[in-house]
């Protein structure tokens, strides 16, 4: 699956980018149950953009934390949501004060978009408490694509990790691997899709004109086909860790 946009707001209203949608729903909606069931508490929600996420996550009743370096995307965010936002350079700028002790963290499609992933992973190591858990996806290496220079044919992806390297990195930032889950079943109808285009039986206005792109239909979709769960993890077009801080 390949887009080239800095981030995906699902509930946009716009008829496009179905399967994204769903898969970013789908990390969301696995979050609220993962957390809900540990008992809630105070969740971080890392690169959180317009915070359709962060609301998905207080809809379960979290109490939820967002971050991100777009301030226009948190204006957003602060308007769907009850919860704390910053405007936070992960790469360069310190977390605020508050913005610790967390009983969880959500960090969805970001490490990717950054030169040094190392250091996000240890600042949110140290804003977590200590066996508690965050959820990470990061995209699979197999599905990045890039130019003859060597460039990501995706421009906002500055790093593609290899899964042994990923696991290194968290390892080292002080977490360990609980369990690992996928959406290849998005990644299967993105690759339908992209087959009826080039023979012509469809077009991508028609493709996109065969789905409801409302916010109840986009929940009720995901939940059939973009949550995340164990079928074919390694042809997903994103890995889903979950994460247990030990140290």
């Amino acid at each position: 699956m390949i887009y080239t946009i800095d981030h995906c707001e699902p509930f946009d209203g716009k008829e496009e980018n179905i399967w994204m949608k769903a898969e970013h729903i789908g990390r969301y909606l696995f979050a609220a149950d993962y957390f809900a069931g540990k008992g809630g508490g105070k969740i971080l929600d890392a690169a959180c953009a317009e915070g359709f996420g962060s609301l998905l996550l207080e809809r379960s009743g979290l109490d939820v934390c967002g971050m991100d370096i777009n301030k226009e995307y948190l204006q957003t965010a602060k308007q769907r949501c009850k919860g704390v936002f910053a405007a936070v350079d992960f790469e360069k700028e310190e977390f605020p004060p508050e913005f610790n002790g967390f009983d969880g963290i959500v960090c969805f499609e970001t490490i990717e978009h950054l030169d040094d992933g190392e250091i996000l992973l240890t600042k949110l190591a140290a804003s977590l408490k200590d066996g508690k858990h965050m959820l990470l996806s990061f995209p699979n290496a197999v599905y990045e694509k890039f130019h003859e220079d060597g460039t990501n044919y995706d421009p906002y992806h500055k790093r593609v990790y290899q899964k042994d390297e990923m696991a290194k990195l968290v390892k080292k930032t002080g977490f360990k691997i609980i369990d690992e889950y996928g959406q290849s079943l998005c990644n299967l109808l993105y690759g339908a899709e992209r087959a009826a285009k080039k023979s012509n039986r469809l077009s991508q206005k028609e493709i996109d004109g065969l789905f409801r792109y409302d916010e109840k239909s986009l929940m009720q979709m995901t939940k059939l086909i973009g949550y995340p769960d164990k079928t074919d993890i390694d042809n997903s077009y994103s890995f889903l860790w979950i994460l247990e801080k030990y140290r």
